[in-house]
């Protein structure tokens, strides 16, 4: 038996202060212009690895390490260098992200490496707002997800797929500040209120006999903090993502429901702008 721990990416970025800490320490070295820190009209791609875990406490967990590519999109109506008057903005945003979870359960066991992807997609429309050297942004959108999870055993003897869907309104507020007239510091705070969310299981997986259920989640909430450094046209930084989502609703007949669950994901992601 070992007991030496793996490291991991959570392990590194866990604490909580994190992102204070490194905006108090790189805000005593800014200097710059808010020419530079509008949003323009632009593109960009992402690459990023992340610690995934999805919780339903006393009932089962999935932890993965996730690799992830995000297409983004932005429009701006007013190119002044300055943001103008109007500093109105829409953008898009489209993120795939995939990876095999370990399943652990004190009630069905362990399973380890099952398929596990989402997809998710944004619309946001926003505003800047200059103050002195800083930029403030305030948006808010819609956003979906799709994910699939397929907890089959490789003979197909036990287990199930499940597919989730989720439509939640992202509310959030950027500030972007300049370092040493070279790099701009962004840091994004975002809060996701839960429209709704479906649930379904393949329980004929594992039982011919058996009815496929789904379930609606109607309460939840979910939380996006970002702080990324760029110069020029590239872009590194770290995220956190998380999500709770209420029980669903019981299925009376045959009493089965959707568990409260969590969801937590911290990572690192490379951008680049063109």
């Amino acid at each position: 038996m070992k007991n030496q721990k793996n490291l991991t990416l959570y392990d590194l970025l866990r604490s909580r202060n994190i992102f204070i800490t490194l905006w108090v320490i790189l805000s005593f070295a800014t200097f710059a212009h808010a020419t530079n820190l509008c949003t323009h009209s632009g593109q960009s791609i992402s690459l990023g690895v992340s610690d995934y875990t999805y919780e339903e406490r006393e009932v089962m967990s999935l932890k993965a390490q996730k690799n992830s590519i995000t297409y983004s999109k932005n429009h701006s109506f007013n190119e002044d260098i300055s943001c103008g008057l109007k500093g109105w903005f829409v953008g898009g945003q489209l993120h795939l992200a995939n990876g095999k979870t370990d399943y652990d359960s004190p009630i069905s066991g362990t399973l380890n490496q099952t398929p596990n992807w989402y997809i998710e997609s944004k619309i946001l429309i926003g505003k800047d707002f200059v103050l002195d050297n800083h930029v403030i942004s305030p948006h808010i959108g819609l956003g979906i997800r799709y994910l699939h999870n397929d907890l089959r055993t490789n003979d197909f003897r036990q287990g199930y797929r499940r597919d989730n869907f989720i439509s939640y309104i992202p509310i959030g507020l950027t500030h972007k500040t300049g370092i040493l007239n070279r790099f701009i510091l962004s840091t994004t705070f975002e809060y996701s209120h839960l429209l709704k969310g479906t649930q379904k299981s393949s329980l004929s997986d594992q039982n011919s006999s058996a009815k496929n259920v789904s379930l609606s989640q109607s309460k939840g909430h979910g939380f996006r903090i970002e702080a990324m450094l760029r110069k020029d046209n590239w872009a590194f930084g770290p995220s956190v993502n998380y999500w709770k989502v209420n029980r669903s609703n019981t299925i009376s007949e045959s009493e089965i429901y959707e568990p409260k669950n969590s969801t937590k994901e911290i990572g690192l992601k490379l951008t680049k702008f063109f």
